[in-house]
């Protein structure tokens, strides 16, 4: 239900003792499919009724990251809202941002960076997170990292620049 945003059904399946922080194979939530795929209804109806917001998956992602994945700008900022951390970083040391920027979306890139973000995050191998945007062929994310205040001449190990 939390994947396709049935709000009823998921108030349904809690009054009927649903466990609201169950984990999956992989340790996602009810809440990590909500995020991912951008409900936002039911990221706010879980969060309501007090899932925990800092669950973390097998890869290290939260629920952030996957909102970042799936290039959900509004449930970025109610998770962030709800007090998740817009740095977080999983195993490779990505942050949220590095993933919005690798997804091309400067929706998400800003709202992440409106909430605390940092466009100079370091992740693994020392990438930024406008090399995440050049190397995916991010024009968008791109344009809007420059514009808030990113490093064209950022370098990762090696020199590597984002060019």
């Amino acid at each position: 239900a939390a994947m396709f945003g049935h709000t009823d059904t998921i108030a349904l399946l809690l009054d009927n003792g649903l466990d609201i922080n169950h984990q999956d194979s992989e340790r996602w939530t009810p809440l990590t499919f909500a995020a991912s795929y951008g409900h936002d209804n039911g990221v706010r109806a879980l969060i309501d009724v007090g899932t925990d917001v800092d669950t973390v998956d097998v890869h290290g992602l939260t629920v952030l990251h996957y909102a970042a994945r799936g290039c959900h700008a509004t449930t970025i900022e109610t998770l962030i809202s709800a007090g998740l951390n817009a740095e977080a970083v999983d195993k490779c040391f990505r942050q949220p941002i590095h993933i919005a920027a690798q997804m091309n979306n400067a929706k998400a890139v800003k709202a992440l960076v409106d909430h605390g973000a940092n466009v100079h995050a370091i992740a693994e191998k020392g990438w930024t997170p406008l090399h995440y945007a050049a190397q995916h062929g991010g024009p968008e994310a791109v344009q809007m990292l420059l514009q808030l205040g990113a490093s064209a001449n950022a370098r990762a190990v090696m020199g590597m620049m984002p060019i």
